[in-house]
């Protein structure tokens, strides 16, 4: 009787213990399982933002990204939908098809079956078909290296697929997160705020179609504690992508930008008094690239004087060339420092004005150079409108001969808005 308590205390002993390793294993895979749930959670959140602002391409990004990190199949059906609002065809059937392979319960076969109609001309073989699907099922059970093996083989068979370009691009990232997971560190890796404010950043600029982004994102994954790197990697592949089409197509899509400002300012011309003055202006600008531009604006400052209790009125006409360029703060806003250098005329000068030596009239419109700069704000109201603050600008041209004052400063402010195109 004895040794049979025995034997059931011991049983009951080894059943608890076994309870306990087994929870002590589950609470020890919580934490990254979390990690990656919660960065899911957040690109997707980034993806139904960019959706909303129907910039359908960038929404697509950030729902691959969220794919990467939790490897839910629904993601794949918002890529595909993304890209097919985007109007890109075979990027949405690649995703479509990728995911009624991996969950055959909702196939969307009006979906796949429309578009294969639309995407005419892709001939896959049956066998390159085949690796490709293994290739996804690998992918979506964390099987890197399976996962790298189909890839290569479906890139090996396939010739004129439109989908090499994508399994190409899951090649190099799986390249990467195999070499990662041989060196896995023992203990999850803690981003610094610096690192974090870093990827901030690099997201606000793909946000923005910044070309700057492919450069931001390769100094995120240089730094020792950056987490989210199957995250950065997509992204910044992206970026190389959509900076590769646009300088493809640079000498055609041109982006023009038109202004139209009210300024109020200060002109000093000593040692002749003028009063505060008000001066509408227009400016043209045209982006060689996503950031720098070349432009030219015209000004008028209407400058009022008295002779003989009569008023009399001249222009100071400012036509001026530049160039500058647009560095983004924040969503929505965005700092333009430009110079220019042009042409001030200045007509109007008849008898007995204050400006002339010996108050004589002048026998035309006098010519002077003209050199200047600016600091403006821009911020955008959707993808074309905006309204656009100048806090300086600042032009100074040197007097002609038989003007009294030896040179002609002016200083503005300025508020306006523009379009995009």
């Amino acid at each position: 009787m004895r040794l049979s308590l025995e034997r059931t205390v011991s049983y009951i002993d080894l059943v608890w213990r076994g309870r306990i390793i087994v929870c002590l294993l589950l609470f020890s895979a919580w934490p990254a399982w979390a990690q990656n749930e919660d960065a899911a959670r957040r690109l997707y959140a980034l993806g139904e933002g960019a959706k909303a602002e129907k910039k359908y391409k960038i929404a697509a990004n950030f729902y691959r990204a969220g794919y990467f990190e939790l490897r839910k199949v629904g993601f794949l059906h918002n890529v595909a939908t993304m890209y097919r609002k985007a109007g890109s065809c075979s990027e949405a059937l690649y995703f479509y098809e990728k995911h009624v392979a991996l969950d055959p319960k909702k196939q969307h076969s009006n979906s796949v079956r429309d578009l294969s109609q639309q995407c005419r001309g892709r001939e896959d073989s049956l066998s390159a078909q085949q690796h490709l699907r293994s290739a996804w099922a690998s992918e979506s059970e964390y099987k890197c290296k399976e996962a790298l093996e189909s890839y290569r083989s479906y890139l090996v068979k396939a010739k004129n697929d439109q989908r090499i370009t994508f399994a190409t691009e899951a090649v190099e990232l799986l390249n990467a997160q195999c070499g990662e997971e041989k060196n896995m560190p023992s203990e999850p890796v803690q981003e610094s705020p610096e690192t974090r404010k870093l990827l901030r950043r690099c997201e606000t600029l793909l946000d923005h179609g910044s070309c700057d982004a492919t450069a931001c994102f390769k100094k995120y994954l240089g730094r020792d504690d950056a987490k989210n790197r199957k995250y950065a990697r997509t992204s910044m592949m992206d970026s190389k992508n959509a900076c590769g089409e646009t300088k493809a197509s640079s000498k055609s899509d041109l982006e023009f930008q038109l202004i139209a400002n009210l300024g109020a300012g200060i002109l000093s011309m000593n040692p002749v008094e003028t009063p505060g003055v008000f001066s509408p202006s227009v400016a043209l600008n045209v982006y060689l690239s996503r950031d720098w531009y070349l432009g030219a604006n015209g000004r008028v400052v209407p400058l009022k004087y008295s002779f003989q209790n009569e008023g009399n009125t001249s222009l100071l006409t400012s036509l001026l060339l530049g160039g500058g360029r647009r560095i983004d703060i924040i969503n929505e806003l965005m700092v333009r420092a430009e110079l220019n250098v042009g042409v001030l005329f200045w007509s109007g000068l008849d008898k007995a004005n204050p400006f002339t030596e010996s108050n004589n009239p002048t026998s035309g419109t006098l010519a002077m150079i003209s050199l200047g700069g600016s600091v403006a704000m821009d911020w955008m109201i959707n993808d074309r409108l905006f309204v656009t603050l100048t806090p300086l600008r600042y032009s100074f041209s040197p007097a002609k001969d038989g003007l009294l004052p030896k040179s002609i400063h002016y200083i503005d402010f300025l508020v306006g808005a523009g379009i995009n195109w």
